[in-house]
């Protein structure tokens, strides 16, 4: 079971905001067009292919994930990790 996602300092999700982000990801992959853009050891960051909307993800217990919408990406995409190519 995944928690909602959380908007955390947002306004409401922009008129360009994609159908995939206007719901919110869930499960470990979030949605199709997420592809990684940093990760630390507490989270990872993903950005939308379709609509740029960056989101944070979190692991929690039992094999669950948190989601939260976020202005930006913290640090720079790492080139070159399996699953990162920007579009």
């Amino acid at each position: 079971m995944n928690a909602p996602f959380l908007e955390e300092g947002m306004n409401p999700p922009a008129a360009t905001t994609c159908r995939d982000c206007m719901r919110g990801p869930s499960g470990i992959a979030g949605h199709d067009a997420l592809f990684s853009q940093t990760m630390s050891p507490d989270e990872m960051h993903f950005r939308c292919r379709a609509c740029q909307q960056a989101w944070a993800r979190r692991h929690e217990a039992a094999n669950s994930y948190y989601w939260a919408r976020i202005a930006r990406v913290a640090g720079t995409d790492t080139p070159g990790r399996p699953g990162t190519t920007p579009p």
